[in-house]
């Protein structure tokens, strides 16, 4: 971008970028083929791009449909790339697929595109451009946009529940002063992610009975951990009788009596009767307030007050130490050079003298950022990992936060062991945030299955992430003879490692924790002792204080049959990331509800299923 956009002019630059893009917003509604193409000479084959859940988003994975049809006697490899930006912004993602398609066959296959999120920016006008290249075959490109409202959740709705309401809805929303797109976007159930990543996009999730009854498992089972995560879902049934066909959902309604409300994790599902004709408008003021943006979250939420950046310490610039060295290369390459090193008559020395000076101060700077940052980084880092041992899920749900401040980096992207979802949050401004408001030079972030490439790490600066992941396991905790009159429960540890501070809640309001600083290890029975008092929520509340998310996490506390506990081996659960950070301070919270019993055999071949195929 020019100069002068930098500067003065940059405010009126921005408002007339916005005000373009509400007057010609480029809407993309759901199931809404983005690339449609046949290829001349190639007898109709043929590559399709399909939107699940419409226009751009403000953070998360935005799932994509991707057909292709190899019509040709050869077999064809298609190379797609989506590159996701703000208008105006520096922080851009790029994402990589590559599909091998045989000679006569087709290929159906989701794919979920990482939305860069909009970082304390004045647009909040997006794009997302596709380009898909296959070697003797044109190349392909096309682009949406969209006006997305910072303040708005991005919301994804059943057919059957917007196509009498949406325009009323849209209506009432515009009238309450939120600018951007519709209300939500529809969606068609065929083309729903089975997979938790692909629901990441959206703040919100509207489906009613029907539609949820066509749901296949997967999509369901994949639904379920998007909330443990935090989704909010808004069911809408038109009987008292709420059917919900999942396992975990019918035992949780069965055993909470809340026909309401349900809390799973950090998420929560409603449950809303309605007259199977159109939503109330009374539903747009209250979801503002009650749906949570995640986009706001990762903009605003990671300031000051968020105490594992805060707890790290700040790092000052040595403002002097830097005009310091600036000053003596100045004079050395420019007075000492001129008359002394090549003066007047030996000014031919210059071609050797420069060089030599030059590559000296380097070596310097070098030695100095050395012993000052050293190679490599250091940080901090804290999860909340949520286990669910029940044979319906047998899942670990961990959300993850981090900071790190990095010296030289050889490298600055990193090979992971998973596949995540990981956004970086806005920290306070300094001089080595690079997504500050007073730098903006982060550069693009690179995403291509467990490789993470681009500007993640890089040296001399400040990095905060927040990572989320799921993952099959076996880890439990055993209720071996429940709490009788004047005695606590027998809980017995199955987890894969060692716990300490562990607090329990009975179905009956009683609560008990182990001895405190006694490690629990594996394969033993956790020794308890009642609480009098409320003393356990002081203990709760500190051990989730360096958390940004910690009022989520301390509402788990309320629920009958939770337990909470500390990983004393913290690192073997923590979502890694790049192998250069030195780790100063790990935190994981354990929390989950017990088990009353062996798993089944057949979630134990699914657990294993799905642990084979996350290896390959």
């Amino acid at each position: 971008m020019p100069h002068f956009l930098k500067s003065r002019t940059r405010p009126a630059f921005i408002a007339l970028v916005s005000g373009i893009a509400a007057l010609f917003p480029f809407p993309v509604f759901s199931g809404e083929e983005i690339l449609n193409q046949t290829y001349e000479d190639t007898n109709k084959s043929f590559i399709r791009v399909t939107s699940t859940f419409g226009g751009s988003k403000t953070a998360g994975y935005a799932p994509y449909r991707i057909v292709i049809r190899n019509n040709t006697n050869r077999d064809r490899i298609w190379n797609l790339q989506f590159v996701s930006k703000e208008t105006y912004g520096s922080l851009g993602y790029r994402a990589n697929s590559r599909y091998e398609v045989s000679a006569g066959s087709e290929i159906q296959s989701d794919f979920f595109v990482p939305v860069s999120p909009l970082l304390n920016s004045s647009s909040a006008y997006q794009k997302i451009e596709i380009s898909a290249t296959s070697p003797g075959l044109p190349r392909l490109s096309r682009e949406h946009s969209s006006n997305s409202s910072r303040n708005w959740p991005s919301i994804a709705l059943s057919e059957n529940l917007a196509n009498r309401s949406l325009v009323s809805l849209d209506k009432k929303k515009d009238a309450m002063g939120y600018g951007g797109n519709s209300f939500g976007d529809t969606y068609n159930t065929k083309l729903l992610p089975r997979e938790w990543i692909g629901y990441t996009c959206l703040d919100g999730f509207l489906i009613d009975e029907e539609t949820w009854a066509k749901l296949e498992s997967a999509q369901r089972q994949a639904i379920v951990e998007w909330i443990r995560l935090g989704g909010q879902v808004e069911y809408f049934s038109t009987d008292m009788d709420f059917d919900l066909k999942h396992p975990t959902l019918v035992k949780l309604l069965d055993s909470t009596g809340n026909y309401d409300r349900l809390d799973l994790g950090l998420g929560t599902v409603r449950l809303r009767r309605w007259d199977g004709d159109s939503l109330p408008e009374s539903l747009v003021p209250t979801y503002r307030s009650s749906i949570p943006v995640r986009n706001a979250h990762i903009s605003k939420g990671f300031g000051n007050s968020w105490l594992l950046y805060h707890n790290f310490g700040e790092k000052k610039f040595n403002l002097l130490l830097t005009f310091s060295i600036l000053f003596v290369f100045a004079m050395i390459v420019g007075p000492v050079n001129l008359f002394w090193f090549a003066k007047p008559g030996r000014r031919h020395r210059l071609f050797i003298t420069t060089p030599i000076i030059s590559l000296a101060a380097v070596i310097v700077m070098g030695i100095i950022i050395y012993f000052q940052d050293g190679i490599g980084g250091k940080g901090a880092r804290i999860a909340v990992a949520e286990l669910q041992s029940n044979e319906d899920e047998m899942r670990m749900y961990v959300s993850q936060e981090q900071f790190s401040r990095t010296g030289v980096i050889m490298k600055a992207g990193f090979e992971a062991e998973e596949e995540f979802e990981i956004s970086p949050v806005d920290i306070p401004d300094s001089p080595w945030n690079p997504i500050s408001s007073r730098s903006r030079v982060l550069g693009n972030l690179e995403f291509s299955g467990k490789s993470y490439q681009g500007d993640f790490f890089t040296s001399r600066s400040e990095q905060a992430y927040t990572i989320r992941t799921v993952r099959p396991t076996r880890s439990r905790i055993e209720v071996r003879k429940p709490a009788e009159e004047g005695s606590p429960p027998e809980l017995f540890s199955s987890l894969a490692f060692p716990v300490s501070d562990f607090i329990f809640r009975t179905s009956s309001d009683e609560t008990y924790s182990s001895p405190p600083g006694q490690q629990i290890d594996p394969g033993n029975t956790i020794p308890l002792k009642k609480i009098e008092g409320t003393s356990h929520a002081a203990l709760v509340k500190d051990l989730c204080k360096e958390l940004s998310i910690h009022n989520k996490v301390l509402s788990l506390r309320l629920r009958p049959g939770q337990f909470f506990a500390t990983a004393t081996q913290p690192g073997d659960l923590l979502i890694k990331t790049h192998a250069g950070i030195s780790w100063q301070n790990e935190t994981v919270i354990l929390t989950g509800t017990v088990d009353s019993g062996q798993p089944g055999e057949e979630a134990l071949e699914a657990v294993d299923k799905s642990g084979e195929e996350e290896s390959q």
